[in-house]
């Protein structure tokens, strides 16, 4: 008998990482006659025939919800989602862990965060049926060695591309080197993300075209101007795409990452990646690099000579194609529920 499977998060909205994950994988589970579902907080954009809907992160209301659609199965991508799973009774429970910032990050709240982390670890892995972790770097942070590794696909940037059956054509052309960053503009995320150390590479690259696109507001955008980066404010899902394809090469400044989506989208797309050697980074096919001064150097490099730039676009293309996706992710998952 197929599952009925709930998912849980706080946002299904665009612009954040889990939304996408979830909805690629709910709807590949549809396809191959699973029934699914979708509770969270939050929600906003067009999810088509994929339900969604709203439910606190309360036992009662769980609890209600599971009884009334018949889940199976219940998987939470986030907390306080995480935290309600143990109370629930007669159902599967699963913790989808795409990860916590170091706390050392923010340090406002670094307390909160670290006892959240470790509740965690105490309160929920070890009362639930399982625990899925998104990369390696995952597993090991939560400290659970039994968490079942899951990597995202790629396969969503071509959803607005009808040429998604063609090789994408490089951008690299004569002329100032186009770079390129995805990420949200705030700073509550801004140490984590690294905006400062983009802000610096772009000071220091006077010899390439910096940009950035994310979600902020206007004294965001301000704070990279200044830097003589170009940005992107609140972009669409099909702007976002075409961005990540057009530029030369993207950069992910980011020291912490569970799985940085933008990376994998943007490599996926023909376009030659650097990120700094931290956190899940150094597993999904990027060059990685420990400092300012070695990004700056293999960008001048390849603003010197463009069939590098050309040679190394296509083998990180090869790399995420050949090596990921979410119907793999769908398999593992299927696998990882049904397994006795």
């Amino acid at each position: 008998m197929m599952p009925h499977i709930l998912f849980l998060t706080v946002r299904m909205q665009p612009g954040f990482g889990v939304a996408v994950v979830i909805e690629e994988i709910s709807r590949r589970l549809i396809a191959r006659g699973v029934r699914v579902s979708v509770g969270c907080q939050e929600m906003s954009g067009d999810f088509g025939t994929l339900p969604v809907r709203r439910v606190a992160a309360d036992s009662e209301q769980l609890s209600a919800l599971v009884e009334k659609l018949g889940a199976s199965h219940v998987i939470a991508h986030a907390s306080p989602y995480f935290e309600v799973l143990p109370t629930l009774r007669g159902v599967s429970t699963w913790a989808w862990e795409h990860g916590d910032p170091d706390p050392d990050f923010f340090s406002r709240s670094r307390n909160e965060r670290q006892a959240q982390i470790q509740r965690k670890k105490t309160a929920v892995y070890p009362n639930l049926d399982g625990v899925i972790a998104i990369s390696d770097f995952i597993r090991d942070q939560i400290g659970w060695p039994a968490a079942q590794v899951i990597r995202n696909g790629w396969e969503h940037v071509l959803k607005n591309d009808t040429t998604a059956t063609q090789d994408i054509t490089l951008s690299a052309q004569a002329g100032q080197l186009q770079v390129g960053c995805l990420m949200r503009l705030g700073r509550g995320e801004e140490r984590y993300k690294g905006g400062e150390l983009y802000r610096a590479l772009a000071r220091t690259c006077s010899q390439a075209h910096f940009s950035l696109m994310g979600r902020g507001d206007a004294e965001d955008e301000a704070r990279y101007a200044a830097a003589g980066i170009q940005v992107f404010r609140n972009a669409s899902d099909a702007e976002r795409e075409a961005y990540l394809r057009e530029i030369d090469v993207f950069v992910s400044p980011s020291l912490w990452e569970g799985c940085n989506l933008p990376l994998l989208e943007a490599q996926a797309q023909g376009t030659a990646s650097l990120a700094f050697d931290t956190g899940a980074h150094p597993e999904f096919g990027a060059l990685v690099c420990g400092s300012v001064g070695e990004m700056s150097r293999l960008i001048q490099h390849w603003q010197d000579q463009r069939a590098a730039l050309e040679a190394e676009s296509r083998r990180i293309q090869h790399w995420v194609r050949s090596r990921l996706s979410w119907d793999d992710a769908v398999d593992a998952l299927m696998h990882t529920l049904l397994s006795p």
